[in-house]
């Protein structure tokens, strides 16, 4: 058992050329255009290993919560990006 790069919260971008395909958490199969992937996501859930060993996370878009644009897929962990954690705060 392969154990899971990212965690919960933690913030990715999402790799991939044209054509890519993600599960929609709906179960639906998206063929995505590089330009649609663009953008931050958060890992939402850890889920199991596809066949090849790769984990697999749910991720959700960072977009605007109070219009409801925030899109979800499943993607395998070969095509995430960890986005660097921001400098500590100084007091």
């Amino acid at each position: 058992m392969v154990e899971h790069r990212y965690r919960i919260c933690d913030l990715v971008r999402v790799q991939g050329s044209v054509g890519v395909s993600l599960h929609s958490v709906e179960g639906n199969l998206d063929q995505l255009s590089s330009n649609r992937l663009k953008g931050v996501y958060e890992i939402s859930r850890l889920l199991p290993e596809l066949d090849n060993g790769t984990p697999q996370y749910q991720i959700r878009s960072c977009g605007d919560q109070a219009h409801g644009d925030q899109a979800s897929y499943v993607v395998p962990e070969t095509q995430l990006i960890a986005l660097p954690l921001p400098p500590p705060i100084h007091r």
